[in-house]
């Protein structure tokens, strides 16, 4: 742990039924950590109250019948409420997956978690400011190695955590909670900055295309290969903006 932490600081994980809603948690595991240097990890299976997806079976391995022999959320409900609260949160793509998951299942616990003043740190955006790909390939280039049994919960959060705390070295990121969320926060409005209509970005000086079958190529690599494409662009319903960029590639400028 290669953080100042303030409060705890929590890294989950959960497994789940699958992408069809409503999404229910089959397994959750965290790493708690305290100011006082005290660690806690925690991993136990939960009963969902409905189907486990084929998909979802096939990634994590928790059968229904495995999943029926597991308490409760709400049998479950003074731990996770004593693991989970108070706490800054942490994992990989938390923020629109596992936490709007968590929250759920809190709610359906009648138990409502006071989030005021509390931090994120999804490690899956930090991961994408300087590449791309999933857990697993964060973690091929930050500790090397596959994660050994990946998709178990608690090995999946303490994936997280080590990509995290190497990421942290290597980039010579914020060393507390409010600096990385800051860190954050600017990289997301910088990424805003730089989309233009959603569907073209500016990437050091060249309007990339976010959308088709030319996603992630430049106007003025198109204009070279297929410039059929960019006239056709023209034609259609683009923003005024985007059409002058094309022009101007057209006329030998560029963005």
């Amino acid at each position: 742990m290669n953080l100042q932490i303030d409060r705890p600081f929590v890294i989950f994980d959960l497994e789940t039924t699958g992408l069809r809603k409503p999404i229910r948690a089959v397994q959750v595991a965290a790493i708690r950590y305290e100011p006082d240097g005290s660690v806690r990890e925690f991993c136990e299976r939960v009963a969902p109250g409905q189907l486990i997806e084929p998909g979802a079976l096939r990634v994590h391995g928790i059968s229904d019948a495995v999943a029926a022999m597991a308490a409760s959320f709400v049998e479950q409900i003074e731990e996770m409420t004593a693991l989970f609260s108070g706490a800054d949160w942490c994992g990989f793509n938390i923020i629109k997956y596992d936490t709007p998951i968590l929250m759920g299942e809190f709610e359906r616990a009648g138990v409502t978690l006071d989030r005021s003043g509390a931090r994120t740190v999804d490690v899956m955006r930090l991961f994408h400011h300087f590449s791309a790909g999933r857990l697993g390939d964060a973690h091929q280039q930050y500790c090397g190695g596959c994660i050994e049994n990946a998709h178990d919960a608690l090995a999946d959060a303490r994936a997280t955590a080590r990509i995290l705390f190497e990421m942290v070295e290597r980039h010579q990121l914020p060393r507390d909670v409010e600096g990385l969320s800051h860190f954050l926060e600017r990289a997301a409005a910088a990424k805003a900055a730089r989309t233009v209509d959603r569907r073209f970005q500016n990437r050091a000086g060249e309007l990339i295309v976010l959308f088709g079958k030319h996603r992630g190529r430049s106007l003025n690599e198109l204009a070279r290969t297929n410039r059929d494409y960019l006239e056709w662009m023209l034609r259609s319903n683009f923003p005024d903006d985007v059409k002058l960029q094309i022009r101007r590639v057209f006329n030998g400028g560029s963005w």
